[in-house]
């Protein structure tokens, strides 16, 4: 037979692509997206995640790591990324939503909106914002009639850009999405290493420019109802690696030691780089690419820095960006500190049995009582539940733990089974696990073992690292003023859960002001302030970044963090 047939279920619907002969050999993963079917490959299919997984029902396939055959009918859920075809008429399988990438996120876009003393926008007509001055521009082309600017902040899962008014500063429209490098590779060091290959980088610089935000661009200006030719300035915050690959620039160096940028500084770019369209302007837009810390203490942070007036908040005060690289800095108010600590995805549900993003379905909060064993839940969206987003773990942990349903190394108690049996299962490699909800065709939503013990490796990485910051300038919790929550988990986690549940320990909900997407908030700023950019500037230059490898008391505070505070 000259081609393979997979017969694909998806939100219901049914429908068979045909496979050439001379791609049978492709992963199943690469096959479905070249169908139009886009998985969370977050692992950059490389086996080591549980987002590409499909639910097989007949046919058969073949295990790319051992050759082994896979029959169809009794293999259940797989990793596409890890399978290929084996040459049977039709493969029929079913790709669950939690599975896909397409899926519609729930991006962080609000912010606590920072003051600027004027609006003194770092473009003009005749002359650009070059190292703290005015630089006449030789070339004096008219500009459009109503200049715009675009402030963007590019994360790792997601990208937001905000259309502006550069006259007045105010906000025409906002739009998000998925970054769409994520398909080959879910975290920065994934794809760092995929830039090995010079191929690797080339795909993720197309994904985040040509993929990503020039698609988000035209649908912000379509928003706003004006002309996308009209954009002439732009301010651009991310962490350092996505900087690297925004600009095609190989970001290998950042993932071996001793972890060496190309560059940090404040740079200008002219030219077309964001505005490939057919373009009715001459004006080609100015791009701002706004100032880093370190390796992995980012653009983000320096913009976090200004949106929040960290540096001119009560000392000391902290700054925390929750993510897969955990990012803070400590103001002392004589110097600032900081440090970033990996993480990792978890808190994304990223490698948990049913984390997912917060996309529809994804279920936020939860609410857990006792006498009888009850949980009242919030979730994204209408329908059947898909998943767990980070919220909800930690919603999770610190009442699991209050309930008595888990002891402090994160298992669940004897106690609990026997007292409610119905609840509980055991998995083959992932320990007790605990039925939560029931989610879309009849599956079972549930928290395992081995998905908590992920979950405190990571909430472990961020509260170890908040404590070395402070143990370095010989402080404890309560001396902090202030700590400034940022980024989209920020935004959505339930306060004093994060400090039960550890991963803010020591603090009290007092203290922790959320501030939602900072670095957007900077980004802003910088578009409309040349005074906010040359604060965001020098308070980047200015950080002391700490390796927390190098710190002695680092591992044993990490160690002591993997636990479940007792409840109080």
């Amino acid at each position: 037979m000259s081609e393979d047939r997979i017969d694909i279920g998806l939100k219901g619907v049914r429908r068979t692509v045909a496979v050439p002969k001379d791609m049978r050999d492709l992963p199943l993963s690469t096959l479905l997206r070249r169908a139009g079917v886009a998985l969370n490959t977050r692992c950059g299919e490389r086996g080591l995640c549980d987002g590409c997984m499909v639910q097989t029902t007949s046919g058969s396939l073949i295990n790319s790591t051992s050759g082994v055959r896979v029959d169809g009918r009794w293999a259940g859920q797989l990793r596409a990324c890890q399978h290929q075809l084996d040459g049977d008429a039709i493969l029929r399988l079913d790709v669950p939503d939690r599975s896909l990438l397409e899926q519609k996120p729930s991006v962080v876009t609000e912010f606590t909106t920072p003051t600027i003393d004027r609006v003194d926008p770092i473009w003009r007509a005749d002359a650009d914002y070059v190292g703290g001055a005015w630089q006449a521009r030789v070339d004096h082309r008219p500009p459009p009639a109503r200049p715009l600017g675009v402030a963007i902040d590019i994360g790792t899962t997601t990208v937001v850009v905000l259309l502006v008014d550069l006259a007045s500063g105010a906000i025409l429209s906002r739009t998000a999405d998925f970054n769409q490098q994520l398909r080959l590779g879910d975290d920065v060091l994934t794809r760092i290493t995929r830039c090995v290959d010079p191929e690797g980088l080339h795909e993720l610089h197309r994904a985040i420019v040509e993929e990503t935000i020039l698609p988000l661009i035209l649908t912000a200006a379509s928003l706003a109802e004006v002309d996308a030719n009209d954009v002439v300035c732009g301010s651009i915050a991310g962490n350092t690696t996505m900087l690297h690959l925004l600009l095609g620039i190989d970001p290998t160096p950042l993932g071996v030691v001793p972890f060496t940028p190309i560059f940090l500084k404040h740079r200008i770019l002219r030219g077309d780089l964001l505005a490939p369209w057919n373009r009715t302007c001459d004006v080609a837009p100015v791009l701002h690419l706004l100032p880093g810390c370190s390796a992995y203490v980012g653009a983000d942070l320096g913009c976090g820095m200004v949106a929040t007036h960290l540096l001119t908040a009560p000392a000391p005060s902290v700054l925390i960006d929750v993510g897969t690289n955990g990012e803070m800095i400590l103001n002392l108010g004589s110097q600032t500190v900081g440090c970033a600590t990996a993480a990792g995805p978890a808190f994304e549900g990223s490698g948990l049995t049913c984390g997912t993003r917060a996309v529809d379905g994804a279920i936020t909060h939860v609410v857990i009582t006792t006498d009888p064993l009850h949980m009242e839940f919030l979730q994204v969206g209408n329908g059947r539940p898909i998943g767990f987003c980070g919220s909800f773990y930690v919603d999770f942990l610190a009442q699991a733990r209050r309930a008595g349903l888990l002891d402090e190394s994160g298992r669940y108690t004897a106690e609990a089974m026997q007292r409610w049996p119905h609840r509980f299962t055991k998995t083959q490699c992932a320990g007790h696990a605990m039925r939560i909800a029931n989610g879309v065709a009849g599956t079972e939503l549930i928290v395992s073992e081995a998905d908590i013990a992920k979950l405190l490796a990571a909430k472990a990485a961020i509260a170890a690292g908040v404590q070395t910051l402070l143990a370095r300038a010989l402080l404890g919790t309560d001396s902090v003023h202030r700590l400034f929550l940022a980024g989209g988990f920020g935004l959505h986690i339930d306060v004093p859960n994060a400090i039960a549940m550890g991963l803010l320990p020591g603090f009290t909900p007092s203290q922790v002001e959320v501030v939602g997407n900072t670095s957007l908030a900077g980004a802003w700023m910088c578009l409309c302030s040349t005074a906010a950019l040359d604060d965001t500037i020098e308070a980047a230059s200015d950080v002391s970044v700490i390796e927390l490898n190098q710190d002695p008391g680092f591992e044993d505070r990490y160690i002591e963090m993997l636990s479940l505070p007792d409840p109080v």
